[in-house]
Parts: C-alpha cells; sequence; structure tokens
C-alpha cells in the first residue's frame, strides 16, 4: 500500500524548460538581434552548459555564486556573443527565472487529487532561496507535507539518505513510498537505491529506461500508476 507520494520540482512539477526559454527571450531582448531559430539553439546550448556547471557544483568543484557568471561566460563565448553584455543578461535571466510561475500541464489537477488519499511530499535538488521562490510563487506548499530541498540537508538526491531522511519518523516504510521524476539517474535510480517504488516521468517513451521502471509521458497518468503500485 502506498502512503508516500514523493515528488521532484523542476521538469516534474515545475516546468524548467519553458522557464528557461522565456528567461532567456527576456534577458537578450533589446541585448542582441535574434530570431526564434537562433533563440532555441542558444537555448539548447544552454542546458548542455547549465548541466555541466551544476554537475561541478554538486561535487565541490565551484561555489554557488559562481554559477551564473560562469556558465553564460561560456555561453557566450560558444555563441560568440560580445562578453561586454554578459552581466546585464546573465543578471537579468537568474531574475526573470526564479520568478517564472510555469507548471506542467497537469500539476495542479494531480496535486489536488492526490493530497486526498496520501501524503505528498517535496524532494527537490538545489539552494533554498531559489527553489523556495518557485514553490511560493506557484503555490505549491500547501500540497506538501514536507518541502525538503537539498542545501538545507547536505546531501543531494541521488543520495538515498535523502529519500530516508525524507520519512523518518513518520511511521512509513520506503516499500510504502513512490517518488516521481524526470531524470532517470537523480530521481528513479536514487529512489530506488532507497527502497522507494519509482515512475519517471518522460516525455517521450523512447527515452524510457529498459530496466522494469513505471513510465508515464503525462502527469495525468500518475494517479492511476500510484493505484496500480498499491495492488501489487
Amino acid at each position: 500500500m502506498i502512503k508516500v507520494i514523493g515528488f521532484d520540482l523542476d521538469g516534474t512539477l515545475w516546468d524548467h524548460n519553458k522557464a528557461v526559454m522565456c528567461a532567456m527571450r527576456s534577458s537578450m531582448k533589446g541585448i542582441i538581434d535574434f530570431n526564434d531559430i537562433w533563440l532555441s539553439d542558444v537555448v539548447r546550448r544552454f542546458h548542455g552548459i547549465n548541466k555541466v556547471i551544476w554537475d561541478a557544483y554538486s561535487k565541490g568543484k565551484i561555489c554557488y555564486n559562481e554559477i551564473n557568471h560562469t556558465r553564460f561566460k561560456q555561453l557566450f563565448c560558444d555563441c560568440k556573443l560580445p562578453l561586454s553584455k554578459m552581466l546585464h543578461v546573465a543578471e537579468k535571466f537568474i531574475a526573470e527565472y526564479v520568478e517564472s510561475k510555469y507548471l506542467e500541464r497537469g500539476a495542479t489537477q494531480i496535486l489536488n487529487a492526490l493530497c486526498r488519499d496520501y501524503q505528498l511530499y517535496l524532494i527537490t535538488n538545489g539552494v533554498s532561496h531559489m527553489q523556495g521562490a518557485k514553490i511560493r510563487n506557484c503555490s505549491l506548499e500547501k500540497y506538501f507535507k514536507k518541502i525538503l530541498i537539498s542545501e538545507d540537508l547536505g546531501f543531494r538526491k541521488p543520495n538515498r539518505n535523502i529519500f530516508l531522511h525524507s520519512i523518518k519518523g513518520d511511521g512509513v516504510l520506503p516499500g510504502e513510498c513512490v517518488y516521481i521524476g524526470d531524470d532517470i539517474e537523480i530521481d528513479i535510480l536514487g529512489a530506488v537505491e532507497a527502497g522507494w517504488h519509482a515512475i519517471y516521468y518522460c516525455r517521450d517513451l523512447s527515452d524510457s529506461p529498459k530496466k522494469d521502471v513505471l513510465c508515464s509521458t503525462m502527469l495525468e497518468e500518475i494517479p492511476r500508476l500510484v493505484e496500480r503500485l498499491s495492488y501489487n
């Protein structure tokens, strides 16, 4: 029987990709002439750079205060953009990004449905002030019994301890919990390592893992999959 449902934030409930696209468009506007094709290419490059930078941060190779400057400096160099405009764009981007209120399609509906029958936990990697702002701006806190942010805890997904810590003292066993996330290594394998069930939220089933993991291409499918786990 499933008692606890854990959710990832970025890319699962909160639409990270849309937030990046809109923040990038806004921060570049009036600074650099561009069209949609060029912007899509810049955003694609940004996602690749961003992943490398955050991986370096998680391993202690750079500090948080260096992240935004480092990723935009590399982006501007890769795209051959004038570095004189880099700082302005980087600062405007982060301000716009954090204030974005974009949720994945169906997010509010499934949270309203699931919070009636299950304890909902939000477990997210990131820094507290940024993740907290996203949660507050989208009024998500009302759905969750617990909100856990990696910076506050001192360990990040996929470390199994973040999942085990979340249910400590709650009288809930790992096998009575399921985690929903969009990253197979960070979310899904981390949860499984902690003894949780997991549902991989992937927008394309061709991206689904070969391992025996439940997958969903739409958040609206989550309640049915959770119910299926409860009766297995």
